[in-house]
């Protein structure tokens, strides 16, 4: 694992002088009441992209085993998440015969609605310590669907049919370069437009024409990353955020040209979790020896708030708790536990849970965060300034687990490594 920066990274960063001791933000609150809402997941880190969720009303008080199992599923080996419009649910997984399939299935009860099947080496550029198959989540946009293989093989699918409307090769059709465990970045759909971090030199950007595939706009020099790209109002504009593999880069999302840079790498370029806006920075993390930073931009320059060389994100992004407030769990820590919660505003630490495993999660914004740890336990908790408080706990899943939860229309997909899938229902029961 990405364990220190493989050279030192020159940063456009600008030097400072001592800073002075910024101030805590408010400590994190829910509203106790909040109307019952359902909300489709339409693809990485759900409907905002940041892990966190609308949807409220759902069951919470959970049996010893968990809550009812709606259905359960095998749809191959491979990291990524799901995608959920409506009553369909996307997965994806590789059979370990070279083939790639995307699965669509209803929600409720599991029935395989189609498949698509993609032609992709099960054990191309084989490492021990990263399974093969698909690690980019889908994304399903007005109707279509879009996928990315380990190796590059990029498919957009009629979402009622699983036909082929159109498809393109990062490699072959774009001039990237493979990163070192392969494409795990997850297409980002915006507004007609799929922006996606290819690697290579002079083309390692793109922007395509979402309907279509065309080629819009493609720039830029250097290894792709493993996050995924987002656009987002930062500094009082429009701001497409990459966490490439050897920089974090802030582009004008219409034309691709540069607005600011902060190189920063670790080894095998496993710049890994999503950037995080908030409490009027960005904030990024790896497990390089650089660690956690949140930026402000000033003048088109990168300006660096505060840092923690001891704080690193890898297989999860961290989960927004209130406006200022992240829950992530520390990857930098070898061989021990280590889930927090801080204050992106000035990077203090408002406590540590050493009890649950690593793992991913998200968040409802009536406040219950559902975790998914690397042992496959599911736990259902309420974070708050004081701690965490846990509601209910499950072994839900065979170890082990990186694929991140997903909770939509009141059911909650959950994902293993080897492809177990498990839907929980949790719809709310009517009153006798």
């Amino acid at each position: 694992l990405p364990a220190k920066d493989a050279a030192p990274a020159k940063s456009t960063a600008a030097e400072e002088p001592e800073k002075p001791v910024l101030p805590d933000s408010p400590a994190p609150a829910f509203l106790a009441s909040l109307p019952a809402t359902e909300s489709d997941w339409p693809g990485y880190q759900g409907p905002r992209g940041n892990s966190t969720t609308p949807e409220v009303g759902f069951l919470t008080d959970w049996p010893a085993d968990g809550p009812p199992v709606a259905w359960r599923e095998q749809v191959g080996v491979g990291l990524s998440s799901f995608a959920v419009v409506g009553e369909r649910v996307i997965a994806t997984g590789n059979d370990g015969q070279d083939h790639d399939t995307v699965f669509c299935l209803r929600l409720k009860t599991g029935e395989i609605l189609w498949q698509h099947q993609m032609d992709v080496r099960t054990k191309c550029h084989e490492m021990p310590i990263v399974p093969y198959g698909p690690a980019s989540t889908p994304a399903v946009v007005e109707g279509r669907l879009y996928q990315i293989s380990r190796e590059g093989h990029l498919h957009c699918l009629n979402l009622d049919s699983g036909a082929l409307i159109w498809k393109k090769h990062l490699i072959d059709d774009l001039g990237g370069k493979r990163p070192v465990y392969g494409y795990a970045s997850s297409p980002a759909v915006i507004a007609g437009r799929l922006y996606l971090d290819v690697g290579g030199a002079g083309k390692s950007t793109a922007c395509l024409d979402a309907a279509t595939g065309d080629i819009l706009w493609q720039t830029g020099d250097g290894e792709a990353g493993y996050a995924t790209p987002f656009v987002t109002s930062y500094a009082g504009s429009e701001t497409l955020v990459l966490f490439k593999g050897e920089a974090l880069e802030l582009r004008d999302p219409a034309t691709g040209s540069l607005i600011a840079a902060h190189a920063t790498t670790t080894r095998d370029f496993c710049n890994c979790a999503t950037p995080v806006v908030s409490a009027g920075g960005l904030f990024i993390s790896h497990t390089g020896d650089s660690g956690a930073r949140v930026f402000d931009l000033k003048d088109k320059t990168l300006t660096e708030r505060w840092s923690d060389r001891k704080l690193g994100l890898l297989f999860h992004s961290g989960i927004p708790v209130g406006p200022n407030h992240l829950l992530a769990f520390n990857d930098a820590v070898r061989g021990a536990n280590d889930l927090r919660l801080m204050d992106l505003a000035n990077g203090s630490l408002l406590w540590q849970n050493k009890d649950i495993a690593r793992g991913t999660g998200l968040i409802t914004d009536d406040g219950h965060a559902f975790l998914l740890t690397n042992l496959g336990e599911l736990i259902l908790a309420k974070p708050s300034a004081e701690g965490l408080d846990i509601i209910a706990q499950v072994q839900a899943l065979p170890a082990k687990a990186w694929c991140q939860p997903v909770l939509s229309h009141r059911h909650l997909l959950l994902k293993n490594n080897n492809g177990d899938v498990i839907c929980y229902n949790l719809t709310l029961r009517q009153k006798d």
